[in-house]
């Protein structure tokens, strides 16, 4: 397999939470390695409305990163 794509590098964080994303190609070895990170910070049990649509913009760009692909396509025979 070639990767022809990798995710890059994120950083993300609001008020209440901080999320950070690495993505780590090794052509020698073929090997991806992904490292996620999310801590939440409400400092209270409940998230009021308040709160979550101050969040919303901050959780799409953690859900878009979550749920994006790394492309890779066979190689070509020989």
């Amino acid at each position: 397999m070639h990767v022809v794509e990798i995710l890059d590098d994120l950083d993300v964080s609001n008020a209440f939470f901080a999320y950070t994303a690495r993505y780590l190609f090794d052509p020698q070895t073929n090997v991806i390695r992904t490292t996620r990170s999310l801590e939440a910070h409400f400092g209270k049990q409940v998230c009021m409305p308040q709160d979550f649509l101050a969040a919303l913009p901050t959780l799409k760009k953690i859900e878009r990163d979550s749920q994006a692909q790394i492309i890779v396509k066979p190689l070509a025979k020989r």
